[in-house]
């Protein structure tokens, strides 16, 4: 007891300074306090409601909402931006949803079991599988369709308020690129150190060449040189003048040992001045392409590219968050029923979205629109088919395959190049974009404009290429044909059963086959 009251002693009153040697912490300061949250229990009701819904309306003021920096120009959300296949109770849509409920009140104890039956693991995909006499793959479409319908519904209520945002930052980053680009011609282009390193490989490649082709001349000189001098006879005779240029008439009469001597003297010094010249030359490119690789990531043209680069990472960026915050759906209907928790409501407005988007890509341009016409496409039932390419080709019992090339038509040949490079760089580049022929390089080496002399070689060896279309696409324009009776016009003029470049008229078939059998009875007769 006494320990105890000298221990306390500065507590109870005593001056901090006289007793300093004594103070140790308390018992109660050596306890880690745990600091309890409220949580609320679920009412019989509320517990039901989730049960079938999930996600309240009252949760949308308990969601994690995003931000974005205003220097980096980030987004940061909690909620993943797009969902493509199945979400595992370890992805971020489950964590999303997760915290969201957390942040509602409830247990970790209640959470945990509403998260757990919306994302399954893979041993719970199974066994709910084998108790409904369903492959996994379809018990897995069925939370997949579901997952996707409730993370559109939630970006919805967060992404979709920051589309205009999303849209003003990929044009203004759009802008500052074009800037760039400019700049960048005005500089001259990009040459990336790669194609630099090329470049300066391939010009000591033909220094090397040409030094290898001296040396070999002088060698070759001086194998004659010593053949000559050790042939009969053994004096310099006029014919000699003219074989070797550097002899003059005083050395007529003299010994060739003499004059060899002297003679290898000089091969042996011409040798060593070509060598000493073309090692110089070496040594010169060598340093001029150290200078550049060391001063490559200072100069104007590459600091411009690593700018224009970085700002078409964001232009990309935010075009991506726009077309991911875009609704292609009811949003009222969708929160209603809850359609996230009816396995086919969610897959019929998981292929409605499918649809519905890509119309909106192929109405902007950017994506070609899908093939839609055939009809196992448009006729579709509430089953598990989803429009993807495997599934086109199932349902046309073939596979994709590329079109037969059978025909490359050159350019017009009245455009040759003298008439080409009389043109203005101008008009050599509209024609080029006529053709719908690039008319500049844009790939990791390098970005620049082409020139005048590379836009006329371009265009000169450039062809069309016409081709077949075979597998799905052959069959797919059977079943078009025969939907808008244009295979009965296209039978009444050529021969075939589908559309071809290549097919013959009628007439040129029937005198084919005329010929075929007039060729086959003359092989037979021996003629």
């Amino acid at each position: 007891m006494m320990l105890c009251l000298l221990l306390t002693a500065p507590y109870l009153g005593g001056e901090m300074h006289e007793v300093r040697e004594s103070e140790i912490p308390n018992a109660h300061s050596m306890v880690r306090k745990t600091v309890r949250r409220k949580v609320k229990v679920l009412a019989p009701k509320e517990q039901s409601q989730r049960k079938e819904r999930l996600i309240l309306k009252g949760d949308i003021l308990h969601m994690p909402m995003p931000t974005m920096d205003t220097e980096s120009k980030k987004f940061y959300t909690l909620l993943p931006v797009a969902v493509n296949g199945f979400c595992s109770g370890s992805s971020k849509l489950a964590h999303f949803v997760r915290k969201t409920l957390w942040n509602s009140g409830l247990s970790k104890k209640a959470t945990r079991s509403m998260v757990k039956s919306f994302f399954p693991s893979n041993s719970a995909v199974r066994r709910e599988a084998r108790r409904r006499g369903l492959t996994t793959g379809v018990i897995l479409e069925e939370y997949t369709s579901r997952q996707r319908i409730l993370h559109r519904y939630l970006s919805s209520q967060l992404h979709f308020n920051w589309l205009e945002t999303f849209v003003e930052q990929a044009k203004m980053f759009e802008a500052e690129r074009l800037v760039k680009l400019e700049e960048i011609d005005k500089l001259g282009g990009y040459i990336g150190i790669i194609e630099t390193k090329q470049n300066y490989a391939s010009k000591l490649k033909t220094i090397r060449a040409q030094k290898a082709s001296a040396l070999k001349g002088v060698r070759e000189k001086f194998e004659r040189f010593n053949e000559w001098s050790k042939a009969s006879p053994k004096t310099v005779t006029p014919a000699d003048l003219h074989r070797w240029k550097s002899f003059d008439e005083t050395m007529i009469g003299k010994q060739k040992s003499d004059i060899a001597v002297i003679a290898r003297k000089q091969l042996a010094s011409q040798n060593s001045r070509i060598e000493e010249r073309y090692d110089e030359e070496i040594d010169a490119v060598k340093a001029e392409l150290l200078t550049i690789v060391t001063e490559h990531s200072s100069q104007p043209a590459t600091i411009a590219y690593k700018e224009m680069r970085s700002l078409e990472e964001s232009v990309d960026y935010f075009t991506y968050l726009a077309e991911n915050a875009k609704i292609h759906l009811d949003i009222t209907l969708v929160e209603n029923e809850a359609s996230w928790m009816n396995p086919v409501s969610s897959r019929r407005l998981d292929r409605d979205y499918y649809f519905l988007s890509c119309l909106d890509k192929a109405h902007e341009n950017t994506e070609v629109l899908p093939i839609l016409h055939h009809p196992a496409l448009i006729n579709y039932h509430d089953d598990l088919t989803h429009v993807t390419p495997s599934v086109l080709a199932d349902a046309m019992t073939e596979s994709f395959s590329n079109d037969e090339i059978f025909c490359e038509i050159p350019r017009d040949t009245s455009m040759n190049k003298l008439k080409l490079r009389a043109m203005k760089y101008d008009e050599v580049k509209e024609l080029s974009l006529a053709y719908g022929l690039p008319t500049r390089l844009d790939n990791i080496q390098c970005n620049r404009k082409l020139d005048a002399d590379e836009l006329v070689t371009q265009f000169t060896e450039s062809k069309v290429i016409l081709g077949n279309p075979t597998g799905v696409l052959a069959l797919l324009g059977t079943e078009m044909n025969q939907a808008h009776r244009e295979g009965e016009v296209f039978k009444q003029r050529w021969v075939g059963d589908i559309y071809s470049f290549s097919a013959p008229s009628h007439a040129k078939d029937t005198k084919n086959k005329v010929d075929s059998r007039l060729a086959a009875l003359a092989a037979k007769l021996g003629l």
